[in-house]
């Protein structure tokens, strides 16, 4: 029977999609894949690491597509989050 992945493993894997993308510098696709992991991270508790991970991630490849206000915005509140653990 198909089984569906629960919401650590769909962010687990969304993540990975993210690196790939982004460590082939396809920077469009790998800022879709990391938006669409935080989506799913923000539906798990504030303390959940895979939050900041996300943002942290986001943060990354807003970074290197030139997007310095966004990145900085993204890390500032991955930091916050896991500060506040």
């Amino acid at each position: 029977p198909f089984r569906v992945l629960d919401t650590d493993a769909s962010l687990f894997f969304t993540l990975a999609r993210g690196n790939i993308y982004d460590s082939r510098q396809r920077d469009l696709d790998a800022l879709q894949t990391y938006a669409e992991a935080l989506a799913i991270a923000e539906s798990l508790p504030e303390s959940h690491p895979g939050r900041a991970l996300a943002l942290s991630c986001l943060g990354s490849v807003c970074y290197y597509a030139g997007n310095m206000l966004v990145a900085l915005k993204c890390f500032d509140k991955a930091l916050t989050l896991r500060e506040s653990v």
